[in-house]
């Protein structure tokens, strides 16, 4: 909070300086804030911390959607290793566990804006969008409902002054083979329950998923595939080399040749990235089941409180909630 309280005052034309002063002058926290958000209350129960020593072949740091899944993986293509996961509070404390739930295509740089290279854009693409298939596949096979759901995601204009540049993006991508679709003003209100947006841009690989689930469904997998997980297990800084030596913060060791760290933006309390970590913060809403006209006064509300010109919003869901989270312009190269 500090570091961000610091980022804040200084701007993002500062970022780059405050990156450098930091850690510095704001020594890292060791402590971490427990997740409450309304993901966390479904979140997998804790496993026991670590007690022992550990030697394994792989140890992992972090128990979110990176860690979890490397743990899976590792588990399902070389059977026999020992994989060791080491979470410092519960599996999906981090920002796996607290985020806007939607599961776009692409990467956050790339979504839906023009690039120089569109042939690495559209690989992406498709590999985003099978890899949504692919998690979809893995919720039937463990009989874990996530509420992942690939019915798409709209990105809608709200300023008329960008309609024309993004109906011209659209054109761009359908001739390099994107499948996105250029939606009117009615459609879109039809859709999503708002009236008043000018036009919106549909991606169809997009979806949304219930984090608090998902953690749960990538913790069943990890388990079922042999891996040793332990929550409550802080990890102080690393001694590298040919084999690894993490030390815990009870004064324990685990050993491994290889290490992954799913740390995400808590790498730097373990001495990494310092000077390249800055703070971001993100507004999510979510609202209980409306009605119709609930929803569209809802709906309405927030279109009218938005002063960007672009908004992602979720396909529209059998249950009628509402969520919404705040777009961004594209950036002009």
């Amino acid at each position: 909070m500090q570091t961000a309280a610091v980022t804040g005052a200084i701007g993002l034309a500062g970022a780059g300086a405050t990156n450098v002063l930091s850690p510095i002058l704001l020594p890292e926290n060791p402590r971490f804030d427990r997740n409450v958000s309304y993901w966390s209350q479904v979140l997998p129960s804790a496993s026991p911390a670590v007690t022992h020593n550990i030697d394994a072949d792989v140890l992992i740091v972090g128990g979110g959607f990176l860690g979890l899944s490397a743990a899976y993986y590792l588990g399902q293509t070389l059977p026999g290793l020992r994989v060791v996961l080491l979470e410092a509070v519960r599996c999906g404390n981090g920002a796996s566990g607290r985020n806007g739930a939607m599961v776009l295509t692409q990467t956050d740089d790339s979504y839906l804006q023009d690039s120089d290279h569109p042939a690495l854009d559209r690989r992406l693409y498709e590999l985003t969008s099978e890899n949504t298939k692919t998690m979809i596949a893995l919720c039937r096979a463990l009989r874990i409902d996530c509420e992942l759901e690939q019915n798409g995601a709209l990105q809608a204009v709200n300023n008329p002054s960008e309609v024309a540049a993004r109906q011209a993006f659209v054109g761009k991508a359908r001739d390099q083979r994107f499948p996105f679709e250029f939606w009117s003003g009615e459609r879109t209100a039809a859709t999503i329950g708002a009236r008043g947006y000018a036009r919106a841009v549909f991606d169809p690989g997009g979806g949304q998923v219930h984090p608090g689930k998902l953690v749960g469904m990538w913790k069943t997998a990890a388990l079922r595939s042999s891996a040793e997980l332990y929550d409550s297990t802080q990890v102080i800084p690393i001694e590298e080399g040919a084999i690894d030596r993490l030390t815990t913060a009870t004064g324990l060791t685990a050993r491994a040749p290889h290490l992954v760290l799913a740390t995400n933006a808590f790498t730097s309390k373990l001495g990494y990235l310092r000077r390249a970590v800055a703070p971001i913060f993100d507004n999510v809403c979510i609202t209980p089941v409306l009605d119709g006209g609930r929803r569209m006064a809802r709906a309405d509300s927030v279109q009218r409180r938005s002063h960007r010109g672009l908004l992602r919003w979720p396909h529209a869901r059998q249950s009628n909630s509402f969520r919404w989270r705040p777009g961004r312009l594209p950036v002009q190269q």
